[in-house]
């Protein structure tokens, strides 16, 4: 009864005041976080502004200067010189970066941010958004400011994926493939399309094939213009793989894992393990199950794999926003709306509470992981069931048909 209850919430002055209520603290969140950063500013503390931008600089700036070599190698002076965090993205997104070294620092965080905002929208405007409240709702979250103030590539990111997932809805699996290469900086966050592969392999195989065939050449081209920087980028990440991104920024089963036993023992991985087995199995199992719309698909697959693999930080999740903001215009809009409400203010109070636990305990439940496994098992009812879960208690066009039909007969 009370998960029926659950599943047909009505459109009430309880739930609107629910969902405002969540948006304003969601609100109240991201600006504490841009007031924290203006007072950084003013305090001569600048370089909080665009940190993760100042380390991809960094990298363009080393290769201009020829000490590629330095790359990975983030505690160097020369290194230290030009940023405060490392630079960990593979070595053909170095190359991308040289053209920013010719702007001064502020000019081109801004160009970067504008050409990261303007990719979103246009990738998310060619797979078929044209309704953008649910990406305006991501857009206010703490994911979203949290990367703007870093100067993330989240954005641009989101945006090349889009562009894939457009290809991959409009049976242009080719295309896709080759957009996914492009995305493949942040490599770790595309193994949810290796599921949709593994579910479906004959569907996906040129995409396969042009994935592979792109990296490929971005792997030779960066290997030919920067040797060794391949084998120093796999020995960067071998001696970091053991760490947290950040402690409370972590939105995935190994981070929450890490913090409930209070360490990084290699126990966690065991159990990480084990969890992503049985993840893997249920997703690929619903996913032949049916063939349920890409949309659909594409969450879980997506979701489910920022669940299980480690260094996913709360704005990496903004992945997501494609699949929500596609399925927000069909019949799934009302558990897009409850979802991405949900998962969005999850991911905002999360770090907070986190760290809260943290301070008093030593460990914590995060959040932002609880959020994301809310979402994922969402997904999952959508691939399982081909239908959405949560209905209106509203008449229908079809219901309101029958009952003045019914009324005639009588």
């Amino acid at each position: 009864l009370m998960i029926q209850s659950i599943r047909s919430l009505e459109k009430s002055t309880l739930t609107r005041t629910i969902f405002w209520l969540a948006v304003v603290v969601m609100g109240i969140v991201s600006a504490q976080h841009v007031v924290s950063l203006v007072n950084a500013v003013s305090d001569g503390n600048g370089a909080r502004v665009g940190l993760d931008y100042r380390a991809f600089l960094a990298a363009g700036e080393l290769i201009r200067s020829g000490n590629s070599h330095l790359l990975y190698e983030p505690t160097s002076v020369e290194f230290l010189a030009l940023a405060q965090v490392g630079f960990v993205y593979p070595p053909w997104a170095a190359l991308f970066m040289v053209p920013w070294t010719f702007l001064p620092v502020g000019v081109g965080l801004v160009v970067w941010t504008a050409v990261g905002l303007g990719a979103a929208v246009s990738g998310l405007y060619a797979c078929g958004v044209r309704d953008w409240r649910p990406a305006t709702l991501a857009l206010v979250s703490f994911p979203s400011v949290f990367a703007l103030g870093l100067g993330q590539s989240t954005f641009l990111f989101v945006g090349v994926v889009g562009f894939s997932v457009a290809s991959m809805m409009k049976a242009r699996s080719t295309r896709s493939g080759v957009w996914l290469a492009l995305a493949g900086w942040k490599p770790h966050l595309l193994g949810g399309f290796a599921l949709l592969w593994i579910a479906d392999p004959r569907r996906w195989t040129s995409q396969i094939m042009a994935a592979a065939s792109t990296t490929a050449l971005l792997v030779v081209a960066s290997a030919i213009a920067l040797p060794g920087s391949w084998s120093s980028w796999l020995a960067f990440l071998f001696d970091s793989v053991n760490e947290l991104a950040s402690a409370v920024l972590e939105a995935s089963l190994p981070g929450m894992v890490s913090l409930l036993i209070g360490s990084l023992s290699p126990i966690r991985w065991l159990i990480s393990g084990v969890l992503a087995i049985g993840i893997v199995i249920g997703v690929v199992t619903a996913l032949r199950r049916r063939r349920s719309s890409i949309e659909a698909s594409l969450a879980l697959a997506m979701g489910a794999w920022l669940l299980i693999v480690p260094h996913v930080v709360v704005y990496d999740v903004l992945i997501l926003v494609i699949p929500l903001s596609i399925a927000f215009h069909t019949h799934l809009r009302r558990d897009v709306v409850i979802s991405g409400t949900m998962l969005a203010f999850g991911l905002s109070i999360g770090p907070r509470v986190t760290q809260m636990q943290l301070d008093r305990f030593g460990r914590a439940i995060d959040p932002s992981t609880l959020a994301l496994i809310g979402a994922v098992s969402l997904f999952a009812y959508w691939v399982w069931a081909g239908d959405r879960f949560f209905h209106s208690d509203e008449p229908t066009h079809d219901s309101m048909a029958a009952g003045r039909h019914r009324s005639d007969v009588s």
